[in-house]
């Protein structure tokens, strides 16, 4: 226990702006992991929208009556 008010002030005031520096950092970890984690989110999600858009196209060029395969014969 600090017997002196005047200097308990002074440690209580530094104490308060080092939790405060403390919880910066804390806010700045957790901004940068979100932005990890959108860009995570984000890329597979583009991906697959490029995949659908390609498969669509593709169907445009498919033969709509035609079976695709092959004839096996008797032998």
């Amino acid at each position: 226990m600090i017997p002196n008010i005047y200097i308990h002030e002074p440690v209580m005031f530094e104490h308060h702006r080092e939790r405060q520096r403390e919880m910066a950092q804390h806010r700045q970890g957790k901004k940068v992991l979100r932005q990890r984690s959108g860009r995570a989110r984000c890329l597979p999600a583009s991906v697959g929208a490029l995949f659908l858009t390609v498969r669509t196209r593709l169907r445009r060029f498919e033969p709509v009556g035609k079976k695709v395969g092959y004839e096996h014969s008797r032998i």
